[in-house]
């Protein structure tokens, strides 16, 4: 009897320890902690499970954890609830995958909370994979995690090591950190550890990764690089995703770390950050490779970092965006009312952005201090190329595209804007529409190219910029342009100069060297040139060598050339295209344009003004010339060293006071030249009509009370009395060895051509038959050096003219 009492109670207990093969088990983590290693796991009262695939785990508890070794399996966490106090110590996280690969499947509400040092939530460690996936529905399937310190919400710890990947696919995953560590991503890494993620991919669900807050550290990104590890990539398909960083990303690189790029193909995603980029780069010397988005509907906002580009002290190669609807901001912290100092796309503050192409999308995309799309504060970028997309770019002191806010002697600079197609609205506060930002110093801002060779595209500046080209500056030579180029595309243009320079007035700032327009249908509207020089900017040269081209001044400069007192242009010529310039309230269609400030009495100042083709019609109001001078009303009298009109089809009306072709009132020209020279000329047609206004002299000529040193014109080419020229190509040309220009002791004057010398208020008309005549001029070389001497004219480079 007694052995059969004994053997019974062996058998009992022996069975109580056997390995039971079940591939589907459930174990309650209240009773213990859960491990598995190679497919068999402990729970329940230490029972044993061999061959598990599939391991159901519920219940709650404060100190036990799952911990799956050398495994392959699926694991439903259903209505679990695991939370490590702050004062509770385990080696190992909540729940942990070591070298396993995971189908991590949410059943119900389940929550995953540990408050240690170095541990994440969930922990994907030694080369591990864990899939995240509902089991019944996205909407109600819920997977909260917490982690603090140098650990992750999902991802890896301070001692982790690598991590192959995280990929989701299903159910609403809540991550949340409070240390140095992302949401979904890198912690902090340990010194003498490596820790890496090879990919985190979201296909689907709802992913909400909360970066940390000030508790005992902010470095970590939303989803992305902790305080420092790496990650490969991050892959967005699909699915709803909302991603908050501090010092890190939102999505993309921490406080240190290294991030090869972010692709975005679908989905929908908001991620937004208060020091690194909103997608891209984090804060201080991360570095991340590229963002490339495809598609999705995407909502980015950045603050020292861009939207969408490079973060603070962390830059990136490249930003490209292939489509998708896309709004990314950088326009400071929602609850204050601090500036940000990045663009909406491109580069963060002190953070460049090499490569910014645009291939097609949707985008809105505003900075602060950095330009809408391209660089941030003081940060560089090498390129931005749009071939297509429907975008809106807006910024305060950085333009709408191109260069941001040059701060002190950290310049913001941009090598090369190419626009190829696309419809575009780029729009500066205090800065140019497409081109440089505001600039406090020396080269503060600035962009060494701007081509723009098609698309249907609006800039314009809202204060103090132009619409393409320089922008308002604090320091002389501050915010410049070296080249602008358009050779096709439907582009309007607004601004203090459409096109061209401008200034802050008393600086010389807003420069640009070159002007081309070869092409396509241009409209410039300036309020002091609608393409050229505003108040105090310079330009080496204007070219308009083809084009459908309207430019039109609001107030006292020229349609094209110069507006306003201390402006400058070296070369302003016309060879081909069709040409309308006009002026709405007082100054010459095409020349130089004196402003009406009350402080400012400087000249402005053309060097010449060459037309030798095109179509073109200009036409002056009040005091200005159709082409030539405008009018001065405070001793800053505008000058024109040459004016010469040798081809093409010309209509030029003065204004009131004005001459059609010549000066306007109080202004002054060394040289007046209408005459068709078949040599020069590269256009069949010539044509040149000029009509003087009601009070002024001459259709070619002076304007009321200004001067001509010297004119030439056909004899006979203007009526009577002087007020309408006509010159065409049947009129001869100057005989072979005859001399008209000037030399060192007067003017030589021929046989064919009437000369009308203007001094003061004398003028004096010779026509000579068969006896040439010198006629000394003694006041013209005084006079010229006073005005080049009175407005000091320099080129681009500061170098005097």
């Amino acid at each position: 009897m007694i052995f059969l009492i004994l053997h019974t109670l062996v058998s009992s207990l022996s069975s109580s320890y056997r390995i039971l093969k079940n591939d589907q088990v459930t174990c309650d983590i209240s009773e213990m902690s859960i491990s598995c290693d190679k497919n068999t796991c402990t729970c329940n009262s230490n029972q044993k499970y061999a061959n598990v695939q599939t391991l159901t785990v519920t219940g709650s508890t404060t100190k036990n954890n799952i911990v799956v070794n050398n495994s392959k399996m699926t694991v439903i966490v259903s209505k679990l609830f695991i939370n490590y106090g702050s004062s509770y110590q385990k080696e190992l996280a909540p729940f942990v995958a070591i070298n396993s690969e995971i189908d991590l499947k949410i059943d119900g509400l389940s929550k995953i909370e540990q408050f240690q040092t170095h541990n994440p939530g969930v922990e994907c460690a030694n080369g591990s994979s864990i899939t995240f996936n509902h089991l019944n529905s996205i909407e109600k399937d819920i997977l909260h995690v917490e982690g603090l310190g140098s650990g992750a919400g999902i991802g890896l710890g301070k001692y982790s090591g690598k991590c192959n990947s995280l990929t989701f696919n299903g159910g609403t995953v809540e991550s949340i950190s409070y240390g140095e560590a992302a949401a979904i991503g890198t912690g902090r890494c340990a010194v003498d550890q490596i820790c890496s993620i090879k990919n985190i991919t979201i296909n689907n669900g709802n992913i909400y990764a909360r970066g940390p807050r000030a508790i005992s550290g902010t470095a970590g990104a939303g989803i992305g690089v902790g305080y420092d590890g790496s990650i490969d990539y991050i892959i967005i398909n699909g699915g709803n995703v909302t991603a908050i960083g501090q010092y890190g990303a939102g999505i993309g690189a921490g406080y240190y770390g290294n991030i090869i790029g972010v692709e975005i193909n679908g989905g929908k995603v908001n991620a937004t950050t208060n020091t690194g980029a909103g997608i891209g780069g984090g804060y201080h010397n991360g570095s991340l490779s590229f963002v490339h988005i495809n598609d999705g509907e995407i909502d980015a906002k950045g603050y020292f970092g861009a939207a969408i580009g490079a973060g603070y002290y962390c830059s990136i190669d490249e930003v490209i965006i292939n489509g998708g609807t896309i709004n990314a901001t950088a326009s400071g912290i929602p609850e204050s009312e601090r500036f940000s100092y990045a663009s909406g796309i491109g580069g963060g503050q002190k953070a460049d952005c090499k490569k910014i192409r645009i291939n097609n999308g949707k985008i809105n995309a505003t900075g602060c201090l950095g330009a809408g799309i391209g660089a941030g504060q003081s940060s560089n970028v090498d390129l931005i190329e749009i071939l297509n997309g429907n975008i809106f770019s807006y910024a305060f002191q950085g333009a709408g595209i191109g260069a941001g806010q040059g701060f002190l002697k950290n310049h913001s600079w941009v090598d090369k804007i190419v626009i190829y197609d696309g419809v575009i609205e780029a729009v500066g506060n205090m800065s140019s529409g497409i081109g440089a930002g505001y600039g406090q110093y020396v080269n503060g801002s600035g962009v060494d190219s701007i081509f723009i060779k098609g698309g249907k595209i609006l800039a314009r500046s809202i204060d103090s910029g132009s619409g393409i080209g320089g922008s308002y500056g604090y320091r002389n030579r501050s915010s410049n342009v070296r080249l602008i180029e358009i050779t096709g595309g439907d582009v309007e243009a607004r601004g203090v100069a459409g096109i061209g320079g401008t200034s802050n007035n008393e600086s010389t700032t807003g420069c640009v060297k070159s002007v081309f327009i070869k092409g396509g249908t241009v409209k410039a509207f300036g309020t002091f040139a609608g393409i050229g020089a505003a108040t105090g900017s310079v330009i080496d040269e204007i070219n308009i060598s083809g084009g459908n081209i309207y430019a039109e001044s609001n107030l006292t400069g020229a349609g094209i050339g110069c507006g306003g007192g201390n402006s400058q242009i070296k070369g302003l010529s016309i060879t081909g295209g069709k040409v309308t310039a006009n002026v709405l309230k007082n100054g010459a269609g095409i020349g130089a344009s004196a402003s009406n400030n009350s402080i400012i009495r400087r000249n402005s100042f053309i060097d010449s003004i060459s037309i030798t083709g095109g179509e073109i019609e200009a036409t002056g109001l009040e005091s200005g010339a159709g082409i030539g001078g405008g009018e001065s009303l405070n001793e800053g009298n505008p000058y024109i060293g040459s004016i010469s009109i040798t081809g093409g089809v010309v209509t030029a009306k003065g204004g009131r006071f004005g001459a059609g072709i010549g000066g306007g009132r109080i202004s002054n020209v060394n040289k007046v030249r209408v005459w068709h020279d078949s040599s020069a000329s590269t256009e069949t047609k010539f044509t040149v009509n000029a009509v003087a206004g009601e009070e002024a002299g001459n259709g070619i000529g002076n304007g009321q009370k200004g001067q001509i040193m010297l004119l030439e014109v056909p004899s006979g080419a203007c009526s009577g009395d002087g007020k309408s020229c006509t010159v065409d190509k049947d009129t001869p040309d100057i005989p072979t060895g005859s001399n008209t220009g000037s030399s060192s002791d007067g003017v030589v004057l021929t046989t064919t051509a009437i000369i009308i010398i203007a001094i003061g208020s004398i003028i004096v008309v010779a026509s000579v038959v068969t006896v040439v005549i010198v006629i000394m001029i003694k006041k013209k070389k005084s006079q010229v050096s006073e005005y080049a001497k009175a407005i000091n004219p320099v080129d681009f480079f500061g170098n005097e003219l």
